[in-house]
């Protein structure tokens, strides 16, 4: 499914875990939950990609919305 809105990449380390999610115009178009103890930095770059690729898409991002933990 190609983006019909702005992209909005949202992530989530807080946790022993790496969850992401791409959405457009209100339509979830990707996620990803992977259970780690560590490591979740380095895994957000390559799990974004992963998700802009899916939809061939080479629009910029509009919002990225980050969860860390303190």
């Amino acid at each position: 499914m190609k983006p019909n809105g702005p992209l909005i990449l949202a992530f989530d380390t807080s946790a022993a875990r790496c969850a992401a999610a791409l959405l457009s115009g209100g339509t979830l178009l990707e996620t990803t939950c992977e259970d780690m103890a560590r490591g979740q930095a380095e895994r957000l770059i390559p799990v974004s990609y992963t998700h802009l690729r899916a939809h061939e898409t080479n629009n910029s991002i509009a919002y990225a919305v980050f969860c860390l933990k303190r």
